[in-house]
């Protein structure tokens, strides 16, 4: 479906994604989070979200496009659920906080697992 060099560039940003769900699981410290966050979306702003699609045609351009605009949504709404995280008092706020980061980095782990797939 998409070219290599797209292909190589959402490699990268599951590679990052992953890296972001081991620490989610390891630990709930929202501190030791943001620096892969960060990272994270250094590299989505920086990689991802400079690929225009003119490589791209038809049908393919579509749902790619359609794709990465949905991408870029959940990365916002992640960013706020980090914020969320960060200032949450309560345990029980922390624990619903981070049940929903680790729903949208799983999200985003889908998205760029379909694009790094060569299926057409």
């Amino acid at each position: 479906m998409l070219p290599l060099s797209y292909r190589e560039r959402y490699q990268a940003f599951l590679e990052t994604l992953n890296q972001l769900n081991s620490k989610l699981t390891e630990e709930v410290d929202p501190a030791t989070l943001k620096p892969i966050f960060s990272q994270l979306q250094q590299q989505f702003q920086g990689e991802i979200m400079t690929l225009t699609g003119e490589d791209l045609t038809g049908d393919p351009f579509s749902r790619w496009q359609s794709s990465q605009t949905e991408i870029h949504r959940t990365l916002r709404l992640l960013q706020n659920d980090m914020m969320f995280l960060q200032t949450s008092r309560s345990a029980k706020t922390s624990q619903q906080r981070l049940a929903t980061v680790r729903d949208r980095v799983g999200k985003l782990i889908h998205f760029a697992t379909v694009f790094i797939q060569n299926d057409e």
